[in-house]
């Protein structure tokens, strides 16, 4: 099923190609497609967020063996993983891990005793990893976040300090439903209004993507993408509420987090403290991007654009380039 999913989205992109530089008008493909897999069943079920504390039992889980090549992923590249924390030496050929002290690793242990936890682990990065055929799974994993749109998110990401989420899966429960199939929003921010924080969501999408587009009066794939976490937000509020309080006391134990941003630090310290009302904004934005002059008033845009706007009214963002991109995200205006 999954790759039959994959196959389709390829056929729309190739068409999608062929749109954008005036080989066709419309991708005929995005339709005649869209009914050609049955759909899944979904059992909704709210997956909480793991508490910091509890982040040594999941290095161990992964460097025993389990977990897939994507959670090892994660393993390498989490700024709160001890193989980014942890000075070791005597490491093959003279290696370290890192040049930062081991007693950041967890919170509320000192230099003692987080070394001889983090001795457990020895050498994780080392342990893990089978051989050449497990860093091709692992390329093959990290493939999916390497294109134009996640390069526009990462963009994103650096210029909006108030960004503390990216890759959020709405996870169903679905027996048929697999990771990279469930609802997945791209970003979500922190921000204030007058009496309480608001977590908004965003879905971010190049312009070449052939989702924003549809033919006749139908919505776009996009809108009703963004429908449906619009559903499963006012459906799963107040346990999203409680797991993004545990995501802002997680972040504020990270060391750093305090000194880049006294506002954010601010903020999130209210949040995991429970002082400052906390509410999820139901209705995603959408953000646009990756267009030049030319494509941006193009004649074969145009109806899209406007349908889109028509749909989602100030929730959708359109900007050239993901570069600087702040407008409805850290810098409160639509238009």
């Amino acid at each position: 099923m999954e790759t039959a999913r994959r196959v389709r989205q390829r056929i729309r992109s190739v068409l999608s190609w062929c749109q954008s530089h005036g080989f066709v008008d419309i991708n005929e493909a995005g339709e005649v497609l869209n009914g050609a897999l049955p759909s899944m069943a979904a059992k909704r079920e709210h997956l909480r967020m793991l508490p910091y504390a509890e982040m040594p039992r999941v290095f161990l889980l992964l460097a025993n063996g389990h977990g897939s090549a994507e959670a090892k992923l994660c393993l390498l590249c989490s700024p709160s993983s001890p193989v980014c924390e942890v000075v070791r030496p005597g490491l093959p050929d003279g290696r370290r891990l890192t040049s930062r002290p081991a007693f950041g690793a967890f919170p509320g242990t000192g230099p003692r005793r987080a070394r001889r936890t983090i001795s457990r682990f020895r050498c994780l990065r080392w342990r893990c990893f089978s051989g050449p055929a497990e860093v091709d799974a692992l390329k093959t994993a990290a493939r999916p976040y390497a294109g134009a749109e996640k390069a526009g998110v990462h963009d994103i990401v650096l210029s909006n300090w108030n960004v503390v989420d990216i890759e959020i899966a709405f996870a169903t429960g679905s027996d048929d439903e697999t990771e990279s199939s469930a609802p997945r929003v791209d970003f979500a921010a922190l921000q204030m209004r007058s009496r309480h924080i608001e977590i908004v969501f965003f879905e971010a999408e190049d312009f070449t993507n052939p989702e924003l587009r549809r033919r006749g009066d139908a919505n776009p794939e996009v809108v009703d993408q963004i429908e449906t976490y619009s559903r499963l937000l006012s459906d799963r509020h107040d346990e999203i509420v409680d797991s993004y309080r545990r995501v802002c006391g997680n972040l504020l134990r990270l060391r750093g987090i305090d000194e880049r941003h006294a506002e954010r630090h601010e903020m999130l310290e209210g949040i995991a403290d429970g002082s400052t009302p906390l509410k999820v904004n139901v209705e995603p934005r959408l953000v646009v991007f990756g267009f030049d002059a030319d494509q941006r008033d193009g004649e074969n845009w145009r109806p899209h654009r406007n349908k889109l706007k028509d749909r989602l009214g100030n929730r959708v963002i359109f900007r050239g380039s993901s570069k600087g991109l702040t407008r409805g995200i850290s810098a409160l205006v639509f238009g």
